[in-house]
């Protein structure tokens, strides 16, 4: 029996099938929508809105940071993209790709504390994140989480403007009954509705954030082989999570086990 067969087994009103087609279309669209507004947005202008507050420096690209992101760049086999350093003292680096526009930000703290071997090793990690499209992927996914707090906002819109017309009937004689009869459905759909897009972002986070740690993991792998273990061990104890992971939404693995899978890969690495 077909798919359809099943579905028309089930007598499904019309009325409803519409409703559900409706609203997954108008959910995709809202999410290539929120994609292709960070993919015209100027590069910069996202820039910021990942380190707030930060002044952005693009490396000059005649200086030995930038020789070494093309050596990498070249290893990894990918076309290198604008390297930025962040005027921060925090120990930090993203890699970010959405739309055709790609670019690597490093913390001028990282610079700063760690190694040149471990500052390659970064590096590394962040490009192999755009090689394999994890940055576009992550972008996607904030596209996706956006969407559904858009969604939220315009049901307080809806459900605000349906209170503020209800509110005017009480001038109305009589209407009291009416007040009342429709304010019971209108608080059982803001309840269920509330709860509906909150348990959705939960369980997209909660994904998110576990596609999130499967790629890190990746790319620890990827940039070791690619300029050693013994700097990307050494890296890691320096960028030390000392926070557990809460409800499984840490976008990173704890530190304790991206090194043991190192040391592990290190030791075996065939495996």
């Amino acid at each position: 029996m077909s798919f359809f067969d099943i579905h028309a087994s089930l007598n499904a009103p019309p009325q409803l099938n519409e409703m559900l087609l409706a609203g997954g279309a108008a959910a995709i669209l809202l999410v290539f929508l929120q994609y292709f507004i960070f993919s015209i947005s100027p590069l910069k202008y996202r820039l910021k809105k990942i380190f707030p507050g930060t002044n952005l420096k693009k490396v000059d690209k005649e200086s030995v940071l930038a020789k070494h992101w093309q050596n990498i760049c070249t290893m990894l086999n990918i076309e290198p993209p604008p390297l930025f350093i962040a005027e921060t003292h925090t120990l930090n680096a993203f890699a970010y790709e959405a739309g055709w526009k790609k670019a690597v930000i490093v913390s001028a703290g990282l610079i700063n504390h760690f190694h040149i071997a471990e500052i390659l090793w970064v590096l590394s990690h962040e490009a192999a994140h755009i090689k394999y499209k994890d940055a576009k992927a992550l972008t996607l996914m904030t596209s996706g989480s956006r969407s559904i707090i858009f969604g939220c906002r315009i049901r307080n819109f809806i459900l605000s403007l349906i209170a503020r017309s209800l509110s005017f009937l009480r001038f109305v004689p009589g209407s009291k009954l009416i007040i009342l009869i429709l304010i019971f459905p209108l608080n059982l759909i803001s309840i269920l509705s509330s709860f509906t897009l909150k348990t959705s972002l939960f369980i997209f986070n909660v994904l998110d954030s576990m596609i999130s740690r499967r790629m890190e993991l990746r790319c620890d792998k990827v940039a070791a082989e690619t300029v050693g273990y013994e700097p990307a061990i050494s890296a890691l104890h320096k960028l030390n999570q000392k926070k557990p992971p809460l409800l499984g939404l840490n976008t990173h693995p704890c530190t304790k086990r991206r090194i043991r899978l190192l040391e592990k890969h290190k030791k075996s690495p065939a495996i």
